[in-house]
C-alpha cells in the first residue's frame, strides 16, 4: 500500500499523514477534494473511465491546485507554490483516492451521494457494484 493515510485532525478536519513521495498527493486530497462525496465519485468516475478508454485526458482546478488527470497518470502543481508538484501513476493514485473514499464516506450517507451523482451524470457511476 502506499505511504499515506487518513485521519481527522485534532480540529475535526480531515487530513493525512504521507511519505515524501505522497505528500503533494494528501495535499489535493484533503485541501482541494476535501471531505466532498460528489468531489471524490468525480475522481472515482474519471479514473474508472480512463480504464476503460474515456477520456484520454481530465482537468481538475481546485482551492490551490491544477491537476490533469489522463492515462499517463495524475499531474499536479500548486497554483501559488510553484516548487509543490508530483506526478503519481494511475497505479498509484488509484488505491489512494479508493482509501480516501472509504475514510471520507465512512459515517456519511453514501446511498443518497451515489443517487444524486448518478442523477446529475446521466449514468450509473462506473464503480458502482465494486467501491460503491
Amino acid at each position: 500500500m502506499a505511504g499515506i493515510s487518513f485521519h481527522l485532525n485534532e480540529r475535526g478536519l480531515v487530513d493525512y499523514r504521507a511519505d515524501k513521495r505522497f505528500t503533494v498527493l494528501g495535499l489535493w486530497l484533503t485541501g482541494d477534494i476535501q471531505a466532498s462525496l460528489s468531489g471524490c465519485l468525480d475522481l472515482l468516475a474519471d479514473l474508472a473511465d480512463l480504464g476503460t478508454g474515456r477520456p484520454t485526458e481530465e482537468e481538475w482546478e481546485g482551492n490551490a491546485f491544477s491537476g490533469i488527470l489522463s492515462v499517463k497518470g495524475l499531474q499536479l502543481q500548486n497554483d501559488y507554490l510553484p516548487a509543490q508538484k508530483a506526478e503519481y501513476s494511475l497505479d498509484e493514485v488509484r488505491p489512494v483516492v479508493d482509501d480516501y473514499w472509504r475514510f471520507i464516506a465512512g459515517p456519511q450517507d453514501t446511498d443518497t451521494a451515489v443517487l444524486a451523482w448518478e442523477r446529475d451524470n446521466g449514468r450509473t457511476h462506473p464503480r458502482r457494484g465494486s467501491l460503491l
